[in-house]
């Protein structure tokens, strides 16, 4: 999926809402740490994931893409965005189209926030 889109961002500086969710799930806004380090890869060994909802709590990355029914031969090709090395979104292809999740410690829950918004897209 990686090699045949671009991921595009940028910052969120006014007119936003509370609710910065998408339904579209290419498009994630993401709150960013000061000085955070962003990087993008495939899953290694061990990767957990904290999803947005489950109050912190944690799951094997493994079970997270089982749960999607992510095909096998896709989960080794995932881009996964990490924000200092913890897993903050990725987006994941399933038989009833891409399905994308966001971490916990990511979500945007005030105007204070430094808010990122990603797209990925294909390219021109």
């Amino acid at each position: 999926m990686a090699g045949q889109l671009k991921l595009l961002s940028y910052w969120v500086i006014e007119s936003r809402s509370k609710d910065l969710r998408f339904e579209d799930p290419l498009i994630a806004t993401l709150a960013i740490p000061e000085g955070a380090q962003l990087v993008l890869r495939t899953r290694q060994t061990g990767d957990r994931f904290r999803p947005f909802g489950m109050n912190g709590k944690s799951q094997k990355l493994s079970d997270t893409f089982t749960n999607f029914k992510v095909p096998s031969y896709y989960r080794d090709h995932v881009p996964l965005l990490t924000i200092n090395d913890e897993i903050a979104w990725f987006v994941a292809p399933t038989a009833n189209g891409p399905q994308a999740r966001i971490a916990e410690p990511f979500a945007v829950r005030s105007e204070e926030q430094s808010v990122l918004r990603l797209r990925w897209q294909m390219p021109e």
